[in-house]
């Protein structure tokens, strides 16, 4: 997988902040790879929240207009990312990188807009310089 220079820059910012003891997590969403869960790892980062893509109402109709001047493949794969059976399936292979490369998923599960969650963490807010 081919880096880009933004993507590189925040996983050797990790890296740095990892190595500094300062602990980290990542937030992964929408773009999803297993190259991408193994680097994490490799900057010293355990930790990750995963969001499939989050696609208001409004954005969704933009967007669609502006598909349709992009090939039926490409079509085709944003109209099923919103389905269900498609969202199983990515699901289980997220479980499978997260497992693979040894990381733990913030909130025990995958943030995907649709229905009741319960996306609560059990931490306190700290102002390190109070007014």
């Amino acid at each position: 997988m081919a880096k880009a220079p933004l993507a590189r820059a925040r996983l050797d910012t990790l890296h740095r902040l990892n190595e500094a003891g300062i602990a980290t997590y990542v937030f992964v969403g929408p773009l999803l790879h297993d190259q991408l869960f193994a680097e994490i790892k490799k900057a010293g980062t355990s930790e990750i929240i995963v969001e499939f893509l989050n696609m208001p109402g409004h954005l969704r109709t933009q967007l669609n207009g502006y598909l349709t001047s992009e090939p039926t493949d490409i079509q085709e794969v944003h109209a099923t990312s919103q389905d269900a059976e498609f969202r199983a399936l990515l699901e289980k292979q997220i479980k499978a990188w997260v497992v693979t490369h040894e990381l733990k998923m913030r909130f025990d599960q995958i943030v995907h807009h649709l229905g009741a969650q319960s996306l609560k963490e059990g931490c306190s807010v700290r102002l390190v310089n109070p007014p």
